[in-house]
């Protein structure tokens, strides 16, 4: 028996079992089966009241002595030992459960051929919850031991409650090396459902058989009573299992169709014995193992989950919680029209040559998952012979070589992918790479937000021979809208919110009316306006709520908290940036990235708070964001400007160590936005961030000189010319120079900006600029020696203004532009009939100019570049003056 034999690890449990079920059972078989009756403990056997503070995380490092054959590992495990009292005390198979507070922590049998040996092994010692998968292990050292008994014996049979894929990573690779070096049959439950899969460790095979359970449901819950019965032919080598489950319609034990039918034989299926021989399902060089953060379902494991909702998750749903298998399947949950469309696309086609590939696109919190969960669900609940093999976790890759493996040709297979954009190349690559067997039975279903959809390189995909075609979902229909407003007065007022409110012959056409309004303003028309109808005005009350429970929610790795997380990424929604990286996120939180699913997105998905792509982070809906901030603000008092400093600076600090995402608008993008929006001080405050991470980029000084001039403080922009310059390391480049000018001019400093502006002309300055901005660098040259003019009187400074401006209306398409050319040169009261668009005595006047302007420059590092004036040359500026002289007036132009 491997496990789950009470439901709490009572003592009364215990007693219901061996009296009405197995003493019944072991008087009916006879034979002395009473002594060869055995028996390991399962989650449930665990009482979960005795060290309810108990951890696992001490357990499983390996450097730890817990799971030591030693009188100090026995010492130690006593921390856990205490929560399967009332099992040992209660089992009476052979053992008495004596063996879990042994020093060995396992035991073993052998019979007096030695042919059978068996160990029973606890994999339950670490059981906390529903939250249990791969952090598990029944102890490498005790395994070891208790398999050392058993060596000689031929068949070597392992009882344990747990699969092999819910032990922790690493002593789960341990465990199967032993298994595999001993070549045993590990019998397992814990899953409800009958299941053999052939596996390796150390490069030798072992056969994980599951078996289901019995007595655990009634007969019209979706969980069916099985069991499996097994006999093994030591002559011939193989092991016969014959899977059954009850059917409570002909009120008896049935045949179950659980194994491949290629290993079928009547009513039995055959494998070769681990170690005798090929097993037809396993392969040749490698185990069958489901790579990390995928999981293979079929039609069985998914009508489990078609049973109506118990309230609190329902209402997690509905205020945007990120849908499971548990939620989308449910019998709760309405289906969209979209759900049908396209599983009815696959039915209908899957019988052709090719693999089908269906994107469904569409905007944030629109609804995508939950929709192709729904349609997988319905593909292989109503389709003969059907597998979903679906990424859980958006970061885990696609590698071909580990999961065509798995796709065995006989059945079906739906590969289930949200935030699909990353994984486009590995699908091509995936499906070029297909065997003849599965050509036409592994198709895909993704899902991906339009805008990273776009950005993917995902016109591939109609290249390889597929039957391909994108669905886009956006809006709500009438019908749908009728089904979830139907769905929420199941569940009462709770259901309903703010919707109670509405006469129920207005409630859908309210929440149609929302949706419209959301995708005008936010682009979405789902999420949004399930908040809305549902909240109204209270959706602040609701977040604030919400952020009190997050406030208590303390990060592991850090001591910062779920509040200062959401904070985070709705301060970067809500001002419509959509570049927050996990990275970023995980850097600013001082959480290592790879624990941040665990510690941070998985959390707060759970409270409809945040959601990812595969390289991003945003909240559910940008109202949430901003409503989240407008809480921080009014209820909270804090101060949100810091949030986005921080921000950048956990940006351009993690530049320093490893690949920052999008870092160009860590740099300049969100300066730029606030400056645009008119908070100054923000953008400055930003900008010096950006400064001081780089202090000798020129680029970046050239933005913060930018965003100065911007906030009106153009003397401080000059000051810190003069200051900084000299510190750059990178190559100043013309960019650096005219926007140097442009500050000069608001500064009032003429001559300054005048020979900064003729100094950006020349080819010792990298980066050309357009040609189709040079009136504007024209006009405002022009004005400067104009003024300068009126400062000096000096003729060659008043000809070089002429030329200028005649050069800036052969190129400017503004009336308003050359108008004030005209003026200019009106204004220097000069016949400019005399001059033409002459580029050598444009030249020669730059020349004089920048002699004697000399005298009249306020800057240091100007006069600096005017004592080698006569070193510069102007090649490229006299072939581009030449195109605009040859070219129709108003024509684009490249310096280069």
């Amino acid at each position: 028996m491997t496990g789950d034999i009470a439901n709490k690890g009572l003592e009364s449990e215990y007693k219901i079992f061996y009296e009405q079920f197995l003493y019944p059972l072991q008087e009916l078989l006879g034979d002395d089966i009473d002594e060869r009756t055995f028996s390991v403990p399962g989650n449930h056997d665990v009482n979960r009241n005795v060290t309810p503070g108990f951890s696992s995380d001490k357990f499983l490092n390996l450097q730890n002595y817990y799971f030591d054959v030693s009188d100090n590992g026995k010492e130690l495990r006593a921390q856990v030992t205490g929560r399967f009292e009332a099992y040992c005390k209660n089992d009476s198979t052979q053992n008495f459960g004596e063996w879990i507070t042994a020093e060995e922590g396992a035991y073993y049998f052998v019979d007096e051929q030695r042919e059978l040996g068996i160990i029973g092994i606890n994999t339950a010692w670490l059981c906390e919850g529903d939250e249990d998968k791969n952090k598990l292990s029944p102890g490498k050292h005790l395994v070891e031991k208790a398999l050392k008994n058993i060596k000689d014996c031929k068949i070597k049979v392992v009882l344990g409650h747990h699969p092999l894929d819910w032990f922790a990573v690493e002593h789960k690779r341990q465990i199967e090396a032993l298994f595999g070096k001993n070549n045993v049959i590990y019998l397992h439950g814990h899953l409800h459902d009958n299941w053999i899969t052939p596996q390796f460790g150390s490069g030798q095979p072992f056969l994980a058989i599951q078996s289901g359970a019995a007595f655990q449901a009634r007969e019209d819950d979706v969980y069916k009573n099985g069991l499996l019965w097994a006999k093994i032919n030591l002559e011939k080598e193989i092991i016969s299992l014959q899977p059954r489950s009850w059917n409570k319609n002909h009120q008896d034990w049935s045949l179950a169709i659980a194994f491949p039918e290629i290993n079928r034989k009547n009513d039995f299926w055959h494998f070769d014995l681990p170690g005798r021989g090929n097993t037809v399902l396993a392969p040749v060089a490698a185990p069958l193992e489901v790579p990390g953060g995928w999981s293979i379902k079929n039609a069985q494991d998914l009508l489990k989950y078609k049973q109506p909702l118990e309230a609190s998750l329902a209402i997690r749903y509905f205020d945007g919680a990120i849908p499971s298998w548990h939620i989308a399947a449910s019998s709760s949950i309405p289906k969209r029209k979209i759900v049908f469309k396209i599983a009815d696309y696959f039915i209908g086609q899957h019988k052709s040559n090719n693999s089908i590939i269906v994107a469904l696109i569409g905007a944030g919190c629109e609804g995508k998952s939950t929709a192709i969960l729904q349609s997988a669900f319905h593909i292989v609940t109503n389709s003969d012979n059907w597998l979903v093999l679906r990424r859980g976790v958006e970061t885990n890759p696609l590698v071909p070589e580990q999961i065509i493996p798995l796709l065995l040709p006989n059945f079906n297979w739906l590969i289930l992918i949200d935030d699909a954009e990353n994984l486009i190349d590995s699908i091509v690559q995936l499906v070029k790479r297909l065997p003849p067997a599965n050509r036409g039975r592994v198709h895909f279903l993704l899902a991906s937000r339009d805008s990273d959809w776009q950005a993917s390189n995902n016109q591939s995909l109609s290249s390889i021979g597929c039957t391909f075609y994108f669905e886009r979902l956006s809006g709500l229909q009438q019908e749908d809208a009728q089904e979830i407003v139907k769905c929420w007065r199941r569940y009462g007022d709770e259901g309903l919110g703010e919707l109670k409110e509405t006469k129920q012959e207005d409630q859908v056409s309210s929440l149609l009316n929302a949706s419209k309004r959301d995708i005008n303003y936010h682009g979405s028309a789902f999420f949004g306006a399930l908040l809305t109808v549902r909240y109204g005005n209270d959706l602040k009350l609701h977040a604030a709520k919400m952020m009190e429970r997050l406030s208590k929610r303390i990060i592991p790795t850090s001591g910062r908290t779920l509040l200062d997380a959401i904070s985070y990424i709705s301060a970067m929604d809500a001002a419509g940036f959509s570049f927050l990286s996990r990275s970023v996120l995980a850097y600013a939180l001082n959480c290592p990235e790879p624990l941040l699913r665990k510690y941070v997105l998985q959390p707060l998905g759970e409270e409809a708070a945040a959601t990812t792509s595969s390289d991003y982070v945003y909240t559910r809906h940008p109202i949430i964001a901003q409503t989240v901030l407008s809480v921080l603000t009014d209820n909270m008092g804090e101060e949100t400007d810091v949030i986005y400093i921080d921000l950048v600076n956990a940006a351009l600090s993690l530049y320093k160590q490893d690949y920052v995402l999008d870092l160009a608008s860590w740099r300049y993008k969100i300066a730029d936005a606030f400056a645009d929006l008119g908070r100054k001080g923000l953008a400055l405050s930003i900008v010096n961030t950006v400064r001081d991470n780089e202090p000798n980029n020129a680029k970046i000084f050239t933005k913060v000189l930018h965003i100065y001039r911007r906030a009106q403080l153009v003397e401080k922009a000059c000051e810190m010319f003069e200051k900084y310059l000299d510190n750059l390391t990178q190559e100043v480049d013309r960019r650096l120079f005219e926007e140097w000018a442009i500050t000069e001019r608001m500064a009032g400093n003429y001559a300054n900006s005048a020979m900064v502006s003729l100094l950006s002309f020349s080819d010792q300055l990298a980066y050309p600029h357009r040609l189709d901005g040079i009136s504007d660098k024209f006009q405002s040259l022009g004005y400067c020696l104009k003024s300068l003019y009126f400062i000096t009187r000096i003729q060659c400074t008043r000809e070089l203004a002429v030329i200028v401006c005649l050069f800036g209306m052969k190129c400017s398409r503004d009336a308003e532009q050359t108008a004030e050319f005209e003026k200019n040169i009106t204004e220097l009261d000069i016949d400019h009939t005399s001059y033409s668009l002459n580029i050598d005595k444009f030249i020669e006047r730059m020349y004089d100019v920048g002699i004697i302007a000399h005298e009249y420059i306020t800057s240091v590092f100007v006069k600096d570049y005017l004592d080698r004036f006569d070193a510069l040359t102007f090649i490229k500026l006299k072939a581009s003056l030449k195109l605009i002289v040859e070219a129709p007036t108003g024509a684009n132009y490249l310096l280069r």
